[in-house]
């Protein structure tokens, strides 16, 4: 699948060692290549399929030693793919909501 995209990111600290960050992306299927293989018999339905990904999210991290730091952030992904089958139109949705909090060694 070939596709063009582009994002953003964030980061400030507010406050000595408190960092505060945001991205969001978005990236589109704009071709892609659809053959089924069995053996020596190559199949191609036809029919480019379309693909698209959003993404964002944020953290806070909080550094409460000198290399050692706290985490607590969440994602939010949508994937949305479709397809023509002749007359019909199939899409495809996926929400994602992904949480995440951790301690990291920063050196």
């Amino acid at each position: 699948n070939n596709a063009i995209g582009g994002g953003l990111f964030l980061a400030m600290e507010p406050v000595q060692d408190l960092t505060l960050s945001a991205h969001a992306g978005y990236m589109v299927g704009i071709s892609s290549n659809e053959k089924l293989n069995f053996s020596n018999l190559s199949v191609q339905p036809g029919g480019v399929p379309s693909a698209n990904v959003f993404q964002v999210g944020g953290k806070l991290s909080y550094r409460f030693l000198p290399n050692v730091s706290g985490f607590v952030g969440v994602n939010y992904d949508r994937y949305l793919a479709s397809k023509q089958f002749g007359p019909i139109n199939v899409k495809t949705r996926v929400n994602s909501l992904r949480g995440m909090v951790g301690v990291a060694y920063n050196f």
